[in-house]
């Protein structure tokens, strides 16, 4: 696959390949951080938030036995006569009542909140059934105290309120428990995610430096083995060595190179045969231009001798021509009067010519 891939596709599907490990290492971390997220909000939303409304109804509820014991106190009792005592009862009284309003109001949130599982359902849903005579039997044990019938109140107390209270009581810490043990269930997936989380993170990291670290140097490997075959290529030139090719099959930049270099080379190669074979030719003419010089300089003394002569012979030549010139001259006028005589002759001729026409045609003339 890399043989048939370019250099710049081969170094691009590498970063590809090391970012999409850095994207999947992201997601995997994205997607962790979103269960944390939402495991917290869960704790939140739902499981603190359902500890507060209970711890809130169970402290509530310890205020009210401790009000209650409070008004049955024996030296309460004693000293109802004071004026400072109705009043204090009267406190109690309305402690009491604003905490039944407020578990009420608690109670009303709590049920808007999804319960965890159906054992908390049950376990509410047994508080709020209890919950009624629980608050009756509270007023009931007020309004005996306020009659004075503190036995009767404390009779109350001990059996009806305590047995009320036991369901509530023990409902409430099972929901207590279970919303604890929801969130440390909760926190401890975000533990476990976390970790795993950090694990995936360190393996996906590894993974992705060993196949960028693999694929870096198999490429690396790649391209210096290709390398020195072209710089070997070029020493062989430098060398005068034109027989070596490079074999490089690949179709990226570097095989299109070898391809031009070998070829370029056997150009070279068939050049340098085309010199050598016009050296020879130019040799052996050369040989021939050689002999034809020497053939040529030996005539040329040849010519040096005639030329010797002829300049001798020249100047025998020019005494003469100026002999010739005066005998020319001389010819020269006696030709012209020779031209002269031969004009007037022309002339007279022409005369006796006309003449002797004349008198024909006067014979001629007799005749008829």
């Amino acid at each position: 696959m890399l043989k048939n891939m370019k250099i710049s596709q081969k170094l691009f599907a590498t970063s590809i390949i090391s970012a999409i490990f850095l994207i999947v290492v992201g997601l995997g971390g994205l997607s962790s951080i979103n269960i944390i997220n939402n495991n917290g909000k869960y704790i939140y939303d739902n499981s603190l938030t359902r500890l507060q409304y209970m711890y809130t109804v169970q402290g509530n509820s310890y205020k009210e036995k401790i009000d209650i014991e409070h008004i049955l106190n024996i030296k309460f009792k004693d000293v109802k006569s004071k004026d400072g005592d109705l009043a204090s009862i009267k406190d109690k009284e309305n402690d009491m009542a604003n905490i039944a309003v407020e578990n009420d109001k608690l109670f009303a949130l709590y049920e808007k909140i999804p319960f965890a599982n159906e054992t908390e359902k049950i376990n509410y849903d047994k508080i709020k059934t209890s919950m009624p005579k629980y608050e009756e039997s509270i007023n009931k044990i007020v309004t005996l105290v306020n009659n004075g019938k503190y036995e009767e109140a404390t009779k109350e107390y001990i059996g009806e309120y305590s047995m009320l209270r036991l369901p509530i009581k023990s409902g409430l810490s099972s929901i207590i428990k279970q919303n604890l043990d929801s969130a440390k269930m909760k926190a401890d997936d975000n533990k476990i995610v976390a970790k795993n989380s950090i694990m995936i993170s360190i393996g996906m990291m590894l993974l992705g430096l060993l196949v960028s670290f693999s694929m870096g140097m198999k490429l690396s490997i790649w391209l210096v083995k290709r390398i020195k075959i072209v710089v070997q290529f070029a020493h062989n030139l430098r060398d005068g060595d034109l027989t070596q090719q490079m074999k490089i099959t690949a179709n990226d930049e570097l095989g299109v190179m070898a391809t031009s270099l070998n070829e370029a080379g056997e150009n070279i190669k068939s050049l340098i045969m085309e010199i050598m074979t016009g050296a020879s030719s130019i040799s052996a003419t050369s040989e021939e231009l050689s002999a034809t010089t020497e053939e040529i300089s030996s005539k040329m003394e040849i010519v040096k001798e005639s030329i010797e002569q002829i300049s001798s012979g020249s100047q025998q030549l020019s005494a003469t021509t100026e002999e010739v010139n005066a005998t020319t001259e001389d010819i020269s006028e006696n030709t012209r009067k020779v031209a002269k005589k031969a004009s007037e002759g022309t002339k007279s001729a022409k005369k006796i010519q006309t003449k002797a026409s004349e008198i024909r045609s006067e014979e001629h003339t007799s005749e008829l």
